[in-house]
């Protein structure tokens, strides 16, 4: 929830900062993406998509883990599982 995220941020914000030269950034999960790429972010219509935001010119979200588990059935889970991995190497992609 909001509060939750206001809470967490800083220790985002500390973590970030140690980084030396981020080239990608993964949101896992609506949560996240909502709060480093914005309120309007929807996982359902726009993950695997590129995004710039205020902390890397590359970031990208896919499902959360959690969410895959939490599948109605079997073929829904398979299907987002198989996203997010695409999401995965996209981003590996970008690095290498």
């Amino acid at each position: 929830n909001a509060r939750e995220v206001r809470c967490c941020r800083p220790w985002f914000d500390a973590e970030w900062a140690c980084l030396s030269d981020p080239q990608v950034l993964i949101c896992l999960g609506a949560t996240a993406a909502n709060a480093i790429i914005g309120p309007g972010f929807r996982v359902t219509s726009q993950r695997g998509q590129w995004q710039q935001t205020d902390y890397c010119d590359k970031t990208i979200a896919t499902w959360h883990p959690s969410a895959i588990l939490r599948s109605i059935d079997r073929s829904a889970s398979d299907q987002k599982f198989g996203q997010m991995v695409s999401d995965l190497i996209s981003a590996l992609n970008v690095v290498e």
